[in-house]
């Protein structure tokens, strides 16, 4: 390798111009940190050909991105003098009487190529050697997606990265495979079977990493955002169970702070959902809107509409919205049909209603009664005959009953978030689903009336077999603050 174009001399080196040529130790590969046997040498001739003695000769690394976050560039390859053992990014050396200088090497950190950019400054002559470090001896090995949720009977792809002490990536390949039934593993292709969690291990000689996979049904949710501090961006979101299709459907007209609530109720076609917003007196008011154009109205006309309208609640055949009003500080029961009209006080009796829902056959709305108006209230549970305004006291305490789609089950948190309880409507049968987490917001029946959805921890989706109590929590990282109030699209 050269520079200039002179004609040949009695070195054999072209002359008419100064030369430099590498002798040796160019084009080496070899894995981070190694230190090269030979020297990276080259040679100097002046304009006659002849070698250039006493001529400093610049030895200057190439820089490549860390792969470790936040680093500075690293040198591709660190140089030292042949008398030192002291490696930085730059050298220099003095050639010979044969016009030679050299340098060692060592390989950097930076896995990929690498260059030396060799320069003689006396004559302004440049020229690069150039280098191929490979990733050094496997350290670690991660999966992603490490936490991700697939339908039943539908297929994901996990990928293994098996990294050096530098994090560089190799080229190993991982052996995957799981121990449960609920899924299987061909390659790195898992693919949903039966409802739950699972975890698949990925294996490459002594290391290994587990991706943790939920086996969902298939639905649609809508939800709100969880608000944990000032500045958070309060909205309706929906997304399909595995957290595909995610959109923003409607933003608060109060879009950040740190109070206000926007629960989500999808209509009976699932074209529309109703939701409370909030105003800065702390008020709320109900509202519409469409799913696929985002335009929201006032559901209750001007002249009907009560001091404070939240927390709705759609009745099995999409003809009414059950609400509490009618003011700031009370909580009794309110509806209105779905267009709007006909709004009415359901409720009655001096202590707040709260957490109001009504039974598939329209014949009666759960409920609890607590001493205090705010929805995170627990409260004993009462049903409401809706044709003779009967009461009945189940004697359990309870927050956000939600009757299942066949009548035959009410669900419920209790006032310690601990599982989702179900009992019949007669307070008999009761069990408890998912003991092991804390669920806090609203809870939903999905449209078979086989699972439940609701969210636990910071804000996590989490879908619960009705029959057996396992869960399944689904991991969706677009919204960083996590999800309230989850409905099931019907």
């Amino acid at each position: 390798m050269s520079c200039g174009d002179p004609g040949a001399g009695s070195t054999g080196v072209p002359t008419g111009k100064p030369a430099m040529k590498f002798v040796a130790g160019s084009g080496v590969a070899d894995t981070v940190d190694a230190v090269q046997p030979q020297a990276l040498t080259v040679q100097a001739f002046d304009p006659a050909g002849k070698p250039l003695p006493s001529t400093v000769i610049r030895f200057t690394s190439g820089t490549a991105p860390s792969k470790i976050p936040y680093e500075p560039p690293k040198a591709t390859v660190l140089l030292a003098k042949v008398t030192s053992a002291v490696f930085a990014s730059f050298a220099t050396d003095s050639t010979n009487a044969s016009g030679i200088a050299s340098v060692v090497l060592k390989m950097g950190t930076v896995a990929g190529p690498g260059m030396v950019i060799v320069s003689v400054p006396l004559y302004g002559l440049v020229d690069t050697a150039r280098f191929t470090i490979r990733s050094g001896g496997a350290v670690r090995l991660t999966v992603a997606p490490h936490d991700t949720a697939i339908f039943i009977g539908a297929n994901a792809s996990l990928r293994a990265s098996v990294l050096d002490r530098y994090g560089n990536l190799r080229t190993d390949a991982a052996v995957f495979s799981s121990s449960v039934s609920r899924v299987s593993v061909s390659g790195q292709v898992v693919s949903g079977a039966a409802f739950g969690r699972a975890t698949v291990m990925a294996r490459v000689g002594a290391l290994s990493d587990s991706a943790l996979i939920s086996v969902v049904p298939r639905g649609t949710i809508a939800a709100q955002t969880a608000l944990t501090s000032t500045g958070d961006l309060l909205a309706i979101w929906a997304f399909d169970l595995d957290g595909s299709n995610f959109r923003r459907i409607v933003t608060s007209a109060i879009p950040s702070g740190y109070f206000g609530e926007m629960p989500p109720v999808w209509s009976v076609d699932g074209k529309s959902i109703f939701y409370h917003d909030n105003k800065y007196d702390h008020t709320r008011s109900l509202w519409v809107v469409d799913v696929a154009t985002g335009v929201q109205k006032r559901l209750i006309a001007p002249e009907s509409q009560l001091a404070d309208e939240r927390w709705p609640a759609r009745s099995a055949d999409g003809q009414w919205i059950y609400f509490h009003g009618p003011s700031y500080g009370t909580s009794q029961i309110y509806r209105v049909r779905t267009n709007g009209t006909g709004v009415e006080a359901v409720g009655s009796g001096s202590t707040p209603q709260l957490h109001t829902h009504a039974s598939p056959d329209g014949a009666s709305v759960a409920y609890s009664r607590s001493s205090d108006w705010w929805y995170s209230s627990a409260g004993l549970l009462e049903i409401m005959n809706l044709a003779t305004r009967a009461v009945t006291q189940v004697h359990l305490t309870v927050q956000r009953p939600v009757w299942s789609p066949s009548g035959a089950y009410i669900a419920y948190v209790d006032e310690t978030g601990a599982g989702i309880w179900i009992v019949r409507p007669d307070g008999s049968g009761g069990r408890q689903l998912a003991s092991t987490v804390t669920f806090d917001g609203g809870i939903d029946w999905s449209p078979d009336g086989k699972y439940l959805v609701g969210t636990i921890g910071s804000g996590t989706i989490t879908v619960v077999d009705a029959e057996t109590g396992e869960f399944a929590p689904v991991k969706i990282t677009a919204v960083s603050t996590g999800f309230r109030a989850p409905s099931w699209k019907p």
